[in-house]
């Protein structure tokens, strides 16, 4: 019988629950209040034919408008109201207590990207319900006796542990120096119940020879019944702790007037970002990262969890650049850096959560050399000419540089002697010939261009040619003008 009457009460229980729940428009949530439901654009997107979630994603974000997105998001949840819990949500009863439930609604900040990150210092918000309902008592007139249930006192308690340590209850604070956040909710519910038990008796209340039954409810005795409930719940989350690492390298530095600078930044950072921005005055390049969002959980509630969602978008100003994100490094090739602004270099990081953090940066600009080609005037296409390439800083020869040389397709390297010059053996078969040394910390990277006169020696022997007939015509005509004077 008591096994029967546990599961009447489990059902009962469910089916309390379920209607609470239905009560509930997924498309508002549990806090339907939340939106101004007179603003014509709310009532557009409640109107339209979309889904229940969709609805309640345009209608938060026509409502939380350019406001932060974390603030809006914690004022949102903590307003949110649980009649009944979300679900998924653990439930118990037990002799008196009946649908004891405790649920850690959310942790405040908190952001979800491939990990749930929760910052050193924030709040955990939990909730919690029961009730407490006593079975049906007799009502003590003959024939109905039995047991008449009185409470005689109820409480609950709700214990908030943050990595062990207890810190509250509804709204709890915390800050914390690990590396993890390890929440533990607890609610526990206690009941003692008075039990008076009454038993029908009866007796012959007639004096004549028939008797007369007289029959009342008796008081047998009383007992105190203790019912005690426990239920719990807890999350996890890693703690949002940025390092970073970056590194400057600046290529070259032109001297000339109106000249630019270019070079290359990397960065490695331990936890997802937002943004970095690297300046030069006023030049500067933004890389976007991530961007956040909002997303309903715990439905029909719909408790709203922050999300980072994974972009790669630039903005540059007063310079340009190309960029490669792998992991959790950024590399950023850039150029058109104003030369006297390239030695005030300076790192902006907006992290995952929002907040500004400026990175110091070094920077200096390698030295920069001079390059000079000395080439041949004329070369005879096909054959071997010899061409020397000149690397000095200040007037002095600069040795051990590496020198690419490219001509005609082909690329011939080598490296400067003590004079600073490196000599290449060449094939004449077109005028264009480039040398360049490349950045090796010290000094940058130098180019230099020119041209050789590629003949043929066919095309040679006919000018020659050409030019001893207009010689004989010229005498010709000398002659001439002097035998007819």
């Amino acid at each position: 019988m008591g096994g029967q009457l546990k599961l009447i009460v489990f059902l009962f229980l469910i089916n309390e629950v379920a209607a609470c729940l239905s009560e509930i428009d997924p498309a508002l949530g549990a806090n339907p209040s939340f939106f101004n439901m007179s603003d014509e654009t709310n009532i557009e997107i409640y109107n339209q034919n979309i889904s229940a979630e969709e609805k309640f994603y345009l209608l938060i974000h026509n409502t939380f408008g350019n406001s932060p997105l974390l603030q809006k998001t914690r004022e949102y949840n903590l307003l949110l109201p649980f009649t009944c819990p979300p679900n998924g949500t653990e439930l118990k009863s037990g002799f008196f207590v009946k649908d004891a439930w405790v649920r850690i609604i959310a942790v405040i900040p908190s952001i979800a990207d491939n990990k749930r990150w929760a910052l050193p210092k924030g709040e955990v918000l939990t909730r919690y319900n029961y009730s407490i309902e006593l079975p049906a008592s007799a009502s003590n007139s003959y024939p109905d006796c039995g047991s008449v249930y009185t409470l005689l006192n109820s409480t609950h308690k709700l214990s908030v542990r943050i990595n062990g340590k207890s810190s509250g209850d509804e709204i709890a604070s915390y800050e914390t120096n690990s590396t993890e956040l390890n929440v533990e909710a607890e609610l526990e519910v206690l009941a003692n119940v008075r039990e008076d038990l009454y038993a029908a008796a009866c007796y012959c209340c007639s004096e004549g020879e028939e008797c007369v039954m007289c029959c009342s409810c008796e008081f047998q005795g009383s007992r105190e019944i203790a019912d005690r409930i426990v239920v719990s719940d807890s999350v996890e989350r890693e703690v949002y702790r940025l390092n970073t690492s970056a590194a400057l390298v600046m290529l070259s530095c032109p001297d000339e007037p109106l000249s630019t600078a270019k070079g290359n930044f990397s960065m490695n950072f331990t936890h997802p970002v937002q943004s970095i921005q690297i300046s030069f005055g006023n030049a500067n390049l933004t890389l976007h990262l991530r961007e956040l969002d909002a997303t309903p959980v715990m439905k029909p509630h719909n408790v709203l969890e922050v999300i980072g969602i994974p972009i790669q978008r630039e903005f540059s100003e007063r310079m340009m650049g190309s960029f490669a994100v792998l992991n959790s490094s950024v590399f950023i090739n850039f150029s058109g850096v104003p030369t006297e602004e390239a030695r005030k270099p300076s790192l902006l990081v907006v992290d995952l959560f929002g907040r500004k953090k400026e990175v110091s940066l070094n920077s200096s600009c390698p030295l920069n050399p001079k390059i000079e080609l000395m080439l041949p005037r004329f070369v005879e296409e096909g054959e071997e000419f010899n061409i020397t390439v000149r690397v000095t800083y200040n007037e002095t020869g600069v040795s051990r540089r590496r020198v690419v040389v490219s001509y005609s397709g082909e690329k011939f390297s080598g490296e400067t002697n003590e004079r600073g010059e490196a000599s290449f053996l060449l094939k004449a078969n077109q005028s264009l010939v480039e040398a360049a040394t490349e950045y090796d910390g010290v000094f940058s990277e130098a180019n230099a261009r020119g041209n050789v006169v590629v003949y043929r020696s066919s095309e040679i022997s006919y000018l020659l040619s050409l030019l001893a007939f207009l010689f004989i015509l010229v005498l010709s005509y000398i002659g001439l003008r002097r035998v007819s004077g």
